[in-house]
């Protein structure tokens, strides 16, 4: 990769998103060209890609973060939006990081499930049996020995 290729690759994935109409992602990607831009004002330099790189996963631990709070605090929409923009963000990463955060998404979306399914009151179902274990009885219990 070139010194600015991120950069002109989020730029070119900016205006398409612009030509398809896809409104959430332009708008992380806009969010992403801002911290971009912050950055480089702050420090008064032009970024390189593992300087873009590490802008990239700062916004992913802050969003990973978010997610954490707007599930302790009920709020699984916005929640849901945290998650989409990681996934939107993950793109950019490279291969070994990419995998590191698509664990985290798969988890962070089986959780929401589960805690989905519990406060909606499904009790039976596919959903229902996975969170309660193989017998029915809760995560936690112990079989007695």
């Amino acid at each position: 990769m070139t010194t600015a290729s991120l950069k002109v690759r989020i730029t070119e994935d900016m205006k398409s998103a612009m030509r398809a109409g896809e409104k959430d992602r332009l708008g992380t990607i806009r969010m992403l060209q801002a911290g971009i831009k912050q950055r480089e004002v702050d420090e008064r330099i032009s970024l390189d890609d593992a300087q873009v790189l590490s802008v990239i996963e700062k916004m992913l631990k802050q969003r990973k973060e978010s997610i954490a709070q707007f599930e302790q605090g009920g709020r699984a929409d916005l929640a849901a939006r945290e998650q989409a923009e990681i996934e939107l963000l993950t793109v950019y990463l490279p291969a070994q990081l990419f995998i590191h955060f698509v664990v985290f998404a798969a988890c962070s979306a089986r959780r929401l499930v589960f805690r989905t399914t519990a406060v909606e009151g499904w009790g039976s179902g596919p959903f229902s049996r996975a969170r309660k274990g193989r017998h029915g009885r809760g995560r936690n219990t112990r079989t007695p020995t």
